[in-house]
């Protein structure tokens, strides 16, 4: 019998929060949403850390169909995997981020690239902050790479990545994990806590809230109109004001 990933596992009210324990303390739950192409570059960092953390959960975008979206909801860590292809993320990749990301999301870049790394990584960082998500760290290392330009020359980085290489990405989760795993599960039930208040708290929609502000806004003009009059009508009029036609409203002789 073939059973569903986790992330598509439909969520009763009963099982609303996975994250949610009644013990003191739980372990994060970390997915990897990936994809890796032409040499597998990446699949091999993938493949190491889930040996190295079986409870690792991992999801091929090349397997989702184009309007499949994975539940990203149950994982404190989402490490986002790809090829980097001139300086940039897969882009199936990157559009389920943007589907999926939402904030308070806390998200590990994992590359594998033919150039120089110094530009990688910014697309997948941009997507972040327009879903309110954080970019925690990235791992990257090269890969073999015949993409575009390498391909006339036999590629480059033959042998990568290798074993020092997928070593460090190992490491690098460990290290990671040992440094802000507490403090990740600590602040995603801040987060369901205020995630449930609101459910039950609901404020009416854009809408609602669009008219409400305008009420404020018309009760505020209002209340300064009849503060600007109120004073108009209460001002004291100068002893030597000039009257209508021009002549001095005091009752001395000149």
């Amino acid at each position: 019998m073939h059973s569903q990933p986790p992330w598509a596992r439909a969520r009763s009210p009963d099982h609303a929060n996975p994250l949610i324990t009644k013990g003191p303390t739980m372990d994060p739950r970390t997915v990897i949403l990936y994809r890796s192409k032409h040499h597998g570059n990446t699949k091999k960092l993938v493949d190491a850390l889930v040996a190295a953390h079986p409870e690792i959960d991992t999801i091929d975008v090349a397997t989702l169909g184009k309007e499949e979206y994975p539940d990203l909801s149950p994982y404190h860590i989402i490490i986002v995997g790809s090829g980097i292809y001139y300086t940039k993320f897969d882009k199936d990749v990157l559009r389920v981020c943007d589907h999926c990301l939402r904030d308070g999301d806390n998200v590990i870049g994992l590359m594998t690239y033919g150039g120089a790394a110094k530009f990688n990584g910014g697309d997948l960082d941009g997507v972040c902050r327009m879903k309110m998500a954080t970019l925690m760290c990235t791992y990257g290392c090269p890969g073999f790479d015949t993409f575009g330009p390498y391909k006339f020359v036999g590629g480059m980085n033959k042998g990568r990545p290798n074993q020092e290489d997928i070593d460090g990405a190992v490491e690098f989760y460990d290290k990671f994990l040992a440094d802000y795993g507490e403090i990740l599960v600590e602040e995603r039930l801040k987060r369901d806590k205020r995630d449930a208040f609101n459910a039950a708290h609901p404020a009416g929609g854009l809408f609602t809230n669009l008219k409400r502000s305008a009420k404020k806004i018309a009760k505020r003009v209002k209340g300064d109109n009849s503060k600007a009059t109120d004073e108009k009508t209460t001002a004291p009029v100068a002893a030597d004001a000039p009257s209508a036609t021009g002549e001095s409203t005091t009752s001395e002789n000149q």
